[in-house]
C-alpha cells in the first residue's frame, strides 16, 4: 500500500507484508545518507541496476556501468493542462547511461549502497508549434529518500518545512550586475566546491506562502541562519526542522536579513469534493498555488 507521498518530489513509498514475497531472498538496500551530495559524488563509479523495456514487449532485469556526472538543473516551462512539476532538485546524472534509456531502478555504488533511484521525468517540447510530451531519465538523491524513509520505517509521518519558494541559480556575473560586492565575491569563490561559482535566486513564490510576503521575486539568497547555501537540497536541509529562519538577501543592490517562518508540507491535499451540476469543486491544490498564484 502508498503510506506516503512526497509532498516536495511526488515520491511515493509503498509498505508491503514479507510474507507476500514467499521463499524469495529479498535483502534490504542500504540506502546512501550523505546529505546534499551530488556534486561530491562526480566520477564516482557506479551501476546502474533496473527494469528495462514496457508493458507490450515485456520487460528484463539490466546493468550498466557507468559514472556519475555533473548533477542536472532542469527548469521547465509551464505544462499544458496544468500538472505536478518537480522543482528545487538537483537531479544525478550519468555518463554511460543515455538520459531516453527507459530504464528505471537504482544506481549503486561499489559499496552497494544506492545513491539515486533512477526514474522519468515527463516535461513538453515545443515540436513544430505542437507542444509533445517527453520523457527523460534521471537519479533523484538517496538522502532525499532516506529522510522519509526512516521515519516510516519507525511507524512516524515524516514532517518537512518549507519557505514556499521556486529558485533557480544565478552566476557570478549576473549576481555582479545585482549590485553584490567584490569582498562577498571574494568569499563566494573561496567557498565555492563545484564550478562555476553559482548562488540562488527566488524564480516564483508559492501564493499564501511566508516567501509570497516576506520574499520578493529575484532576491538572491546569501545564507540561511548565517550558513550559505548553494544548492537546492541546502536551502531544504536548512529549513526542514525549524519553525522559521533568517535570510540573508541580496535585493535592489543591497543585503537584507529577512526573518521568515516555515510551513508545514502536508500529503493530504484532497480532503472534500463536491460534485455538483457536471463540476468538480474542491480547493485548489498545492500544485496549482504555486505555478498559477491561486490561493
Amino acid at each position: 500500500r502508498v503510506c506516503f507521498i512526497h509532498p516536495l518530489h511526488n515520491i511515493a513509498v509503498l509498505s508491503y507484508d514479507p510474507k507476500s514475497v514467499g521463499d524469495t531472498p529479498v535483502k534490504a538496500a542500504l540506502l546512501c545518507t550523505d546529505e546534499d551530495m551530488t556534486h561530491e559524488k562526480k566520477g564516482t563509479k557506479v551501476t546502474l541496476v533496473g527494469l528495462s523495456g514496457g508493458l507490450r514487449g515485456g520487460t528484463q532485469l539490466s546493468s550498466h556501468e557507468a559514472k556519475v556526472a555533473d548533477s542536472i538543473r532542469n527548469i521547465t516551462g509551464f505544462s499544458h493542462p496544468p500538472r505536478f512539476q518537480d522543482c528545487n532538485l538537483d537531479t544525478l546524472n550519468l555518463n554511460g547511461v543515455s538520459p531516453t534509456s527507459q530504464q528505471d531502478g537504482a544506481v549503486v555504488d561499489e559499496k552497494g549502497q544506492v545513491l539515486a533511484f533512477w526514474g522519468s521525468f515527463s516535461m513538453q517540447v515545443n515540436n513544430g508549434g505542437r507542444l509533445q510530451d517527453v520523457q527523460v531519465f534521471q537519479g533523484i538523491p538517496g538522502d532525499i529518500l532516506s529522510e522519509v524513509v526512516e521515519p516510516l520505517k519507525a511507524n512516524k509521518i515524516p514532517s518537512l518545512k518549507t519557505l514556499g519558494a521556486e529558485y533557480e541559480y544565478v552566476g557570478l556575473n549576473q549576481v555582479r550586475l545585482l549590485g553584490l560586492d567584490d569582498a562577498a565575491v571574494v568569499d563566494l569563490e573561496a567557498s565555492t566546491i563545484r564550478w562555476p561559482p553559482t548562488l540562488l535566486a527566488v524564480r516564483r513564490r508559492w501564493e499564501g506562502s511566508p516567501a509570497s510576503k516576506l520574499l520578493e521575486d529575484g532576491d538572491v539568497v546569501l545564507s540561511i541562519d548565517g550558513k550559505p547555501v548553494r544548492t537546492y537540497r541546502a536551502v531544504e536541509l536548512a529549513v526542514r526542522s525549524k519553525e522559521g529562519v533568517e535570510l540573508e538577501v541580496l535585493r535592489g543592490g543591497r543585503k537584507q536579513k529577512v526573518q521568515i517562518p516555515t510551513m508545514n508540507l502536508g500529503t493530504d491535499e484532497t480532503r472534500e469534493l463536491l460534485l455538483w451540476a457536471g463540476a468538480v469543486l474542491q480547493e485548489p491544490p498545492a500544485a496549482v498555488s504555486r505555478q498559477r498564484g491561486v490561493p
